[in-house]
């Protein structure tokens, strides 16, 4: 989705499964569409089992996949997991602080978490 952020970030490409609304502002929401599915391969290792026969098992993350290399002026907005893999891609970003409705449904976020500073993205202080 295009957006002006300024020169730093001009588009901010959705790769979760849901459209994701960032509500900054209460009165002008921005809504961002999925363009795709990033994810982290997940592979089990057996470990042990419980009597009655209950399997066990170690979970273990493995590839990301569905995720573009690094573009110029662009975030890839993606799950907490798959940013917490690529922890060396300044790109990424997650949902931040949720908002939800009185039943636990997620409505969307106030802002968004990244790993550390972001490509060409001036650190606040």
């Amino acid at each position: 989705m295009r957006l002006d952020f300024g020169p730093e970030v001009q588009e901010i490409v959705n790769l979760t499964p849901h459209e994701v609304t960032i509500s900054m502002w209460e009165d002008n929401p921005i809504t961002i569409p999925s363009e795709g599915v990033a994810r982290v391969e997940e592979k089990n290792k057996h470990v042990h089992f419980l009597s009655g026969g209950l399997e066990i098992n170690q979970l273990a993350y493995g590839n990301v996949t569905g995720l573009p290399p690094c573009r110029p002026a662009c975030l890839f907005l993606v799950s907490r997991i798959v940013m917490a893999a690529l922890p060396e891609r300044d790109d990424l970003v997650a949902p931040g602080d949720l908002i939800r409705d009185a039943t636990g449904k997620i409505l969307g976020c106030h802002n968004l978490l990244c790993n550390g500073p972001l490509y060409g993205v001036p650190i606040l202080r």
